[in-house]
C-alpha cells in the first residue's frame, strides 16, 4: 500500500502512470496515520511503501 507526502503528487502519478491509474487518493493527517494506520498495518502484516521512487513515479 503506497502512501505519498502530497495529494497534488499522488493524484498527479495516478494521472500520468498505468501502474496507479486506478488508485483512489484518501488525505488522511500525519497523526492519524501515526495512531492509526500504522498500528492498523502492523496487526494485518501489511507493508507500507512511503513515496516510492521509481523513476517515473516521482514527478
Amino acid at each position: 500500500m503506497p502512501f505519498w507526502s502530497s495529494l497534488k503528487r499522488v493524484r498527479n502519478i495516478i494521472e500520468y502512470s498505468d501502474a496507479y491509474s486506478l488508485f483512489k487518493p484518501h488525505e488522511i493527517s500525519y497523526q492519524d496515520f501515526v495512531d492509526r494506520w500504522l498500528p492498523g498495518l502492523k496487526k494485518d502484516n501489511l507493508l507500507e511503501g512511503l513515496k516510492p521512487k521509481k523513476y517515473k513515479e516521482t514527478f
